[in-house]
């Protein structure tokens, strides 16, 4: 008689109605709660789980997986804080991977160093207990009036709000510093960067031609001034 068994796994699995592989990606999983997996295997709800085919046995992950590698990174609140110059390397990259024009550690460094500015970061904590940056704004001020020097989301953590909660941060400290408005320019082409800041009140003063760079040609930009006084 043929063995029917299924064939023999690669890696860790886990088993719900089916075999399955247990992925980082998680992208077919329910997204549960810590609560889930904070109680006792016993008094979790699953599928019942059949025999393991000859010559394995079923292994208990117990609460690692969903949380660990999938609700973490949906479920921690970032936090806002001041860059360090530990932060460089990332800025770097976290720009690079926003814009066409890429800024050096040292440019960056630079910047920060310079009257009027400052750098704010957003971090989210890892299973692996790391801090390390997903976004970051950088912010210059004189004489009353600021200007967004330059605003970047990591890739893997677009879509999630961390523009928005930066934006808000810079703002506010802004506000306590004195400032009464606030300009930035935004490409035309980037829908979701003008929804966060006209959501936040800044409006349209003006437009420049050509001013950012892409692959099909030139780009329009325009400028956005928000009042905060």
């Amino acid at each position: 008689m043929a063995d029917e068994s299924p064939p023999p796994p690669s890696g860790p699995w886990w088993k719900t109605s089916s075999w399955s592989p247990l992925s980082w990606s998680a992208s077919s999983w329910p997204m549960l709660t810590w609560d889930y997996w904070s109680a006792p295997s016993a008094t979790r709800a699953s599928d019942p789980v059949d025999p393991a085919p000859a010559g394995w046995w079923w292994a208990d992950l117990g609460q690692t997986g969903l949380w660990s590698f999938a609700d973490w990174r949906f479920a921690r609140e970032p936090v806002i804080e001041a860059a360090e110059d530990a932060d460089l390397p990332d800025l770097a990259d976290i720009h690079a991977a926003s814009f066409s024009q890429t800024w050096s550690e040292d440019e960056i460094a630079a910047l920060m160093g310079g009257a009027g500015v400052f750098c704010l970061v957003a971090r989210r904590g890892t299973p692996y207990g790391t801090r390390r940056p997903i976004g970051f704004i950088m912010m210059r001020s004189v004489a009353g009036e600021a200007e967004v020097l330059t605003i970047a989301v990591h890739p893997h953590h677009r879509g999630a709000g961390i523009g928005g909660l930066l934006t808000d941060a810079a703002l506010r400290r802004l506000y306590v510093d004195g400032v009464a408005c606030v300009f930035l320019e935004v490409d035309t082409q980037n829908a979701p960067a003008l929804a966060v800041y006209r959501r936040r009140g800044f409006v349209q003063v003006g437009q420049r031609p050509g001013y950012y760079a892409h692959a099909a040609g030139q780009g329009h930009a325009l400028v956005l001034r928000c009042d905060l006084r």
